[in-house]
């Protein structure tokens, strides 16, 4: 009899639940058909609002279109939303905050670069936060090359030809120690009677520069580049030597004119320190050029008696400071010069470039000889 009262009980509970179920149901379908114009009305709403968000976002995102290039400036530490206004303001894209929106969402905005960029209206937002984001930034460097040795004069009227300034400041700044800081200067201040104080430390290379450079900022860039080639194992060379940073380079320059082939370049740098310490007159062609001015293929007697203590043929010893800027392999050889018992030198004059070797004046007469015949 229980079990019976309590399974009526459910079946009633369960009636009433569908009748009230029923007849909610039947309450919300009655003001469906009451309101069915209204609810209508808000469904294409909202369809149309989700619709016409995603074309104003669409269409926002296309490129703008103009063909211009246009050079923007994105300054250290810009944000989106200053990023996003540049680039609307140039007309380079349509809307600045579905911009920034949009680089928010890829994870673009963080990795923004500052630099100046070449845009323009047919690239798409896309593109152009990509191409900020990688930091494809304008290059207004110029790439030039000083040769090996080059003398001073010859630098600064290439960095003349190549428009960073002119060729009188840069001969000032190769003189003007004070404007400069670093190691080897203090070396070369200790000298006296050098034509340029900056001989032979305006390091040959090739460089990229900014085109606005002063002509400081110019020669700062060279010496940087002499003090970065010039490293710790070459400064304890020096050291093992017992020589100062201005008589290595002395030698380091007239071995870079004195000797075409790298092969032969500790060879000649070997006569040199020979003839030093022989206490025998260097006799360096290169070094009466440097007085002159000019190269020569060969000298006068009149070239070698001129007087300067540049002239090697009046003059034992080193020259008073470098002739010209020595490469790598020069500065190498004069650290590192071949041990031999060589007094003397002579070009082969037969196109090979090198040259004939030899201990005794005597020899070096025959090869002198020997060498003109193949002229």
């Amino acid at each position: 009899m229980l079990l019976y009262a309590k399974s009526r009980y459910i079946i009633i509970i369960n009636r009433t639940c569908f009748k009230n179920w029923r007849g909610g149901f039947f309450k919300i379908v009655s003001i469906i058909k009451k309101y069915k114009i209204i609810i209508t009305v808000i469904l294409l709403l909202g369809v149309l609002a989700i619709f016409s968000s995603f074309y104003f976002v669409y269409s926002n995102l296309q490129p703008v279109g103009s063909s211009e290039i246009v050079e923007i400036e994105i300054s250290q530490g810009s944000s989106v939303g200053d990023i996003a206004n540049i680039l609307e303001d140039n007309n380079l894209i349509k809307n600045a905050f579905v911009f920034e929106m949009y680089t928010r969402y890829e994870g673009l905005a963080g990795s923004f670069q500052a630099g100046t960029y070449e845009l323009n209206g047919e690239m798409s937002p896309s593109q152009i936060a990509n191409k900020i984001k990688d930091g494809e930034v304008v290059d207004k460097s110029i790439r030039f090359t000083i040769p090996e040795g080059l003398r001073s004069d010859q630098t600064a009227k290439l960095l003349q030809t190549y428009g960073f300034g002119d060729k009188e400041t840069f001969l000032e700044l190769f003189n003007s120690l004070d404007e400069f800081d670093y190691w080897f200067l203090d070396e070369i201040d200790q000298r006296e009677n050098v034509k340029f104080s900056l001989e032979g430390f305006l390091y040959p290379e090739t460089y990229n520069i900014e085109e606005d450079a002063t002509e400081k900022e110019v020669v700062k860039k060279l010496l940087d580049q002499f003090n970065s080639v010039f490293n710790s194992e070459f400064r304890e060379r020096k050291e093992e030597l017992d020589m100062d940073i201005m008589e290595i380079m002395t030698i380091a320059s007239i071995v870079e004119r004195e000797a075409i082939s790298d092969r032969e370049r500790s060879k000649v740098a070997g006569v040199f320190y020979n003839r030093l310490e022989e206490n025998k007159k260097l006799e360096a062609c290169s070094t009466v050029e440097y007085v002159l001015q000019e190269n020569k293929p060969r000298l006068t007697i009149e070239d070698t008696e001129i007087e300067s203590r540049y002239n090697t043929y009046k003059h034992e010893g080193l020259p008073p400071g470098p002739i010209a800027s020595p490469g790598i392999k020069s500065i190498e050889a004069a650290l590192f010069p071949e041990d031999h018992d060589y007094f003397f030198f002579v070009a082969k004059e037969d196109g090979s470039r090198e040259h004939y070797f030899s201990e005794t004046l005597d020899e070096h007469i025959r090869a002198r000889q020997r060498a003109r015949s193949n002229d």
